[in-house]
């Protein structure tokens, strides 16, 4: 199915799919992407809660871990207190966060 389709696309410059056409496919693709991704942060984020131990990449710091003070709509704020934080609080979106430790209702 995957063939047919994209055999199509790449006939489009002579009997295939209009420049609109393309565009709206590829506005549909990105919107269905799109609900994926927030689906997966929903179903992360329902299972997050204040005081549960995370840890993310912060890239240049590398990993960090601390605790969860605080669950937004795409991000969780993350208390992380070692010797290169200083008890920093970052903003960190919750599809970057792996649950280490979770606390009990």
């Amino acid at each position: 199915m995957i063939e047919e389709f994209l055999s199509a696309i790449a006939k489009s410059e002579t009997d295939g799919f209009t420049d609109d056409e393309l565009l709206l496919i590829n506005a549909s693709v990105i919107g269905q992407l799109k609900f994926r991704r927030d689906q997966g942060v929903r179903n992360i984020r329902a299972t997050l809660k204040v005081g549960d131990r995370v840890s993310f990449d912060a890239r240049t710091r590398g990993v960090q871990e601390g605790a969860i003070t605080k669950v937004k709509r795409k991000n969780a704020l993350v208390n992380v207190a070692d010797q290169s934080s200083f008890g920093r609080t970052w903003d960190v979106p919750i599809s970057a966060l792996t649950v280490i430790s979770s606390v009990s209702e």
